[in-house]
Formats: C-alpha cells, sequence, structure tokens
C-alpha cells in the first residue's frame, strides 16, 4: 500500500460532508427581494414559492393586490430595514414602508422551507398575530 493511500478515503468523506449541515435561509433578504420583485411586477417571481394555502392567490392577483395599497396610501417612496421574529414555526418578516399619503408595512411570513405562508400590504400598528 502506498503511504498516504489510507487517508483518501477519508478526506473524500470529509469532503462530501462540509456544507451539508447548515442550510438556514435568510427571510430578511427573502422579505426584501420579495418587495422589490412587487414592486417592479414581478409578482410571478413571489408568487412561485407560495404554500399551498397561498397559491389560491394569483401572481396578477397579488400585483393588483399592491396597486390597490398604493392607490390607497400613495405611491412606495422607501422602505426601512427588514426585521424578523419567531412566531412558533413560522418567521414573520416586517418591512417598514414610507409611502406618499401615509407609513406602511410589508409582511411576510415563511415557514422553514422558505415557502410563503402569508403575504400582506398593511397600514401602520397592526399587531402581530
Amino acid at each position: 500500500m502506498r503511504p498516504g493511500a489510507s487517508l483518501l478515503p477519508l478526506l473524500l468523506l470529509a469532503a462530501g460532508c462540509h456544507g451539508s449541515g447548515d442550510t438556514r435561509i435568510d427571510f430578511d433578504a427573502r422579505a426584501t427581494a420579495d418587495l422589490s420583485a412587487i414592486t417592479r411586477g414581478d409578482c410571478a417571481a413571489v408568487a412561485g414559492h407560495f404554500d399551498h394555502r397561498v397559491a389560491v392567490l394569483t401572481a396578477p392577483e397579488l400585483c393588483a393586490g399592491f396597486v390597490t395599497y398604493t392607490r390607497q396610501f400613495g405611491e412606495l417612496r422607501s422602505e426601512d430595514r427588514a426585521g424578523s421574529v419567531k412566531r412558533g414555526a413560522l418567521a414573520v418578516v416586517r418591512i417598514p414602508l414610507h409611502l406618499a399619503r401615509s407609513a406602511g408595512e410589508f409582511r411576510e411570513t415563511f415557514h422553514a422551507d422558505g415557502s410563503v405562508a402569508g403575504i400582506f400590504f398593511l397600514r401602520p400598528g397592526v399587531a402581530l398575530p
């Protein structure tokens, strides 16, 4: 047997295990990207991640909801940094919005696997469930 040949299987095994344990999702970044997609009118990119309950909402309906929201509260001027909290098995991300006529909030709820459990455009002050 060549010197060092017995190390090769161990190195391959270690290389195969590297990085396979931790696949955390950055929910704040996902919600920020989803909000950006919605404001660009690319609601299909967001709707593709809906769970089976939210999937009754179509991409055109999601975009129409955002249009209705901005008609009521004004054009989206800017947003603050996303922040998330855990509610049971769900991650709830809140993004404060600055609209032309009011403040508001984008709220998106995720399952641990990254699928969307809820998506909302809210008036300011709506409490977390």
